[in-house]
């Protein structure tokens, strides 16, 4: 059985309802899972809501987050040392942390 999956819902993350109506809107459709890009200051209760509306609708929830590299060597390789860092700091304060 094919799952469908949409990894880019470009959902207002502010506007709890309007995410909510996204998320619906989506298992409505037969997606079974969305990846919402969250902003690097997002607090660890915010997250825990768009779980909360993600299970509440019975699709799963992939949080997603967009690195920029600052030199054209870090954009071709995620092996730099500065590309592993940066993932590394980002998952260390947003999920241990709660935010960055």
């Amino acid at each position: 059985m094919r799952k469908f999956v949409d990894l880019h819902l470009r959902a207002p993350i502010k506007d709890l309802d309007q995410v909510e109506r996204m998320v619906r809107r989506s298992s409505e459709l037969g997606y079974a899972l969305v990846g919402i890009l969250l902003p690097p200051n997002i607090m660890r209760g915010q997250i825990d809501q768009l779980r909360h509306i993600c299970n509440d609708a019975s699709i799963e929830f992939v949080a997603r987050v967009n690195f920029s590299p600052k030199t054209p060597r870090e954009r071709t390789s995620s092996r730099s040392p500065t590309f592993q860092a940066k993932v590394r700091g980002y998952i260390r304060n947003v999920h241990l942390e709660g935010r960055r």
